[in-house]
C-alpha cells in the first residue's frame, strides 16, 4: 500500500470538502418513498451532459416515430434516472424504474433538481401544465419634467464656436 501524497499540514485547497459541503443532496418523495439524487455540480461531467440533454431527447421524437426510436428513449431515460439514483444512493436507480413515473413528474423533478442545486443552464422543456408568461413591458408612471416645473423641455443653445487665443 501506497502512502497518500499530501501538502504539508495547514497547506492546500480541499476542493472535495468544499464542494460536497457547499452542494447538498436533493431529497423527494415519489411513490410513498423517499429518493436522494447527489447534487447536479457533483456529478461526474458525462453524467451532467446526459441531464443538460435529457428535455431536448424528447423535443426529438415526432409523432412518427418508430418503436424502436420509443425503445432508445425509454432505455435512455430509465438508465439516467438509474444512474443518478445510484450515485445519491446505492441501489435506488433498479428501484426507481420499477415506479410508475410519469413524464411531467420526471420533467418537474429534473426542474426542482436543478433548482436546488442552484443551475438553471439547460432546464428541460417545459411540462403541459405549465403556465405562459405573464411579463410585458413596464409603463411609464410619471411625466417628465423639467427642474424649473415646466411642462415643455427646454433648449440648449448651440455652442459657439470657439476662438483661438492670441499668443502672449
Amino acid at each position: 500500500m501506497t502512502a497518500e501524497f499530501a501538502p504539508p499540514p495547514g497547506q492546500g485547497y480541499d476542493l472535495q470538502k468544499v464542494h460536497t459541503e457547499q452542494n447538498p443532496e436533493f431529497w423527494f418523495r415519489w411513490a410513498d418513498r423517499w429518493w436522494m439524487l447527489p447534487n447536479i455540480h457533483l456529478l461526474d461531467f458525462d453524467t451532467h451532459i446526459d441531464v443538460l440533454s435529457f428535455g431536448s431527447k424528447f423535443a426529438n421524437i415526432s409523432d412518427d416515430a418508430t418503436e424502436a426510436d420509443i425503445a432508445v428513449l425509454k432505455e435512455h431515460v430509465s438508465a439516467l434516472f438509474a444512474k443518478l439514483l445510484d450515485e445519491g444512493r446505492a441501489g435506488q436507480g433498479a428501484d426507481f424504474i420499477k415506479v410508475k413515473r410519469p413524464l411531467n413528474v420526471l420533467l418537474d423533478l429534473i426542474d426542482q433538481w436543478k433548482s436546488h442545486s442552484g443551475s438553471d443552464e439547460g432546464e428541460a422543456s417545459a411540462s403541459a401544465g405549465s403556465s405562459k408568461s405573464t411579463g410585458r413591458p413596464s409603463k411609464r408612471t410619471s411625466t417628465a419634467t423639467t427642474k424649473s416645473g415646466s411642462r415643455t423641455r427646454s433648449t440648449v443653445p448651440a455652442r459657439k464656436a470657439a476662438t483661438p487665443r492670441g499668443n502672449s
